[in-house]
């Protein structure tokens, strides 16, 4: 008896060492590192901003939830959040974009449910750097464009 309660421990336990989430791979990082620039962006805050402008990256984020952005500098992190990724796959993440050029890698990942896609996770590595995004609600996928292209206003 005892050796199928450790059996069914052992299954459990790497069943959901496998399994992976966007919000895990934020979570697990900040744990594990405390120097990482982390922000998360909560509805009622999106609610104020959104209020205020009237553009087509404000018309994206109707209906999203939460957003989560995390930078990270450490390439000991890095790599750890590398080989979180394709654990994504396993719980249902598919990957919409990959690609390369001049050293920078975009990665984005959808997560849906039926024909709607619910999560929006976007892995950018340049430079040494790493900086993840979360977009998390009802995403239009007429919108994803404008929704991978949030923030980059602040670097013109």
């Amino acid at each position: 008896m005892k050796k199928i309660l450790i059996l069914a421990a052992v299954l459990i336990s790497c069943t959901t060492a496998f399994s992976q989430t966007a919000d895990q791979i934020f979570t697990d990082i900040k744990k594990s590192n405390d120097k990482v620039e982390y922000m998360e962006v909560t509805k009622d805050m999106m609610n104020i901003l959104l209020s205020q402008a009237q553009d087509k990256s404000s018309k994206a984020m109707k209906d999203i939830e939460n957003i989560k952005m995390m930078s990270l500098n450490d390439e000991g992190t890095i790599g750890e959040m590398r080989m979180m990724l394709p654990k994504l796959k396993k719980n249902g993440y598919e990957v919409m974009l990959d690609e390369s050029e001049d050293g920078a890698q975009v990665t984005v990942y959808t997560l849906k449910k039926g024909k709607d896609v619910k999560e929006l996770f976007m892995v950018l590595q340049e430079n040494g750097e790493c900086r993840l995004m979360l977009f998390k609600g009802k995403i239009d996928p007429n919108t994803i464009e404008q929704l991978m292209n949030f923030g980059d206003d602040d670097d013109e």
